[in-house]
């Protein structure tokens, strides 16, 4: 049987046809590292290590532990790339996507509001000289994207919504979730971004770093599709949003928009696809009304519906988006 040291060294070519950004002799170097620290790695498939070596160059993800974006951990016998929540943050920057991207974690003793709709504002601010029992237990968790041209996008879910989730990995119902009991915080800011993922402008590398997590957490997640036509599609404006740091202070990242003007068919055309649109966001709400899945998500329906009602082409990707979240929740939506 191979070394897995010579396994790694082989990937080098293949490496480089994928990434030539990364230095595939410094990844080798952390890739050994993390190996020689970690006996069940070297336990692990030929197959799998070559893969997750490869994932690391598609990603374009560094192992350097002190960068904290990636790491080789075993799984069921397998080699595979674990991506943190810095990882995923960066591939977002890497691919253009957003021009800033924040996500925190909610706890009990925090001020927070969001209000979505019209004026879609969102507020938090903890004490950030508080211990983590003066702040209280997680109550949830909110990503908040500046995309390149300023619009900015939110995401949030409750801790109800998390722990469901949660309760469908491979790992948890093996009883082996140590990950998350050591680090809750950065397991819940992992899934808030790969559902703030799928709302993102469309990016290969996006869809590449969510399909890598979701294969080797074991939760079977609907895959998406990648854009055919160009690597980064910018979605429709969106309403701005008024956002206070963790600081208390006033600093605005957007100071709204008006209404976009219609005219020509997007007024008086179309009736009959708008109605179809509508009825089918209308049978998402009433599938998402149980009390686990909060407010917030019927507010976003409706944002959502009252924006593109009259902008066709976005229709389909909204309506995807919310039959991905509905098949990740397990909600059964009308026919």
């Amino acid at each position: 049987m191979e070394n897995y040291v010579t396994v790694i060294k082989n990937q080098a070519e293949k490496f480089r046809e994928v990434n030539t950004n990364l230095d595939f002799n410094k990844e080798e170097v952390f890739a050994v590292q993390q190996f020689a620290n970690n006996a069940a790695l070297v336990k692990c498939s030929i197959t799998s290590i070559q893969l997750a070596v490869l994932n690391v160059g598609l990603t374009g993800l560094s192992l350097n532990p002190s960068l904290a974006y990636a790491y080789l951990i075993p799984r069921k016998g397998k080699c595979v790339l674990d991506i943190s929540y810095r990882g995923m943050i960066q591939i977002a920057y890497n691919a253009g996507a957003v021009k800033n991207i924040r996500v925190e974690v909610v706890r009990k003793n925090d001020v927070f509001e969001y209000h979505a709709g019209s004026k879609n504002t969102l507020l938090h601010s903890p004490n950030v000289f508080a211990s983590v029992e003066e702040r209280g237990e997680i109550i949830g968790v909110y990503s908040v994207a500046v995309y390149v041209n300023g619009e900015i996008s939110i995401c949030c879910m409750s801790k109800e919504e998390v722990e469901f989730i949660k309760s469908k990995s491979q790992a948890v119902i093996a009883g082996k979730d140590t990950i998350w009991k050591e680090w809750e915080g950065e397991m819940y800011k992992k899934t808030v971004l790969k559902r703030h993922f799928k709302m993102l402008p469309k990016s290969g590398k996006l869809l590449e770093a969510v399909a890598i997590l979701n294969e080797h957490e074991g939760i079977d997640f609907k895959k998406q599709e990648k854009d055919e036509k160009s690597d980064i599609t910018m979605p429709e404006p969106i309403k701005q949003a008024d956002i206070t740091p963790d600081d208390g202070s006033d600093a605005q990242m957007g100071d709204g928009m008006s209404e976009q003007p219609v005219d020509g068919e997007g007024a008086h055309g179309a009736n009959a696809d708008e109605n179809e649109f509508s009825q089918q966001m209308g049978r998402f709400k009433k599938a998402l009304t149980e009390p686990v899945y909060r407010k917030h998500l019927i507010e976003d329906i409706g944002v959502e519906t009252s924006r593109l009602v009259t902008n066709p082409s976005s229709q389909a990707d909204t309506i995807a988006h919310f039959q991905e979240l509905c098949d990740e929740l397990k909600v059964k939506v009308e026919a």
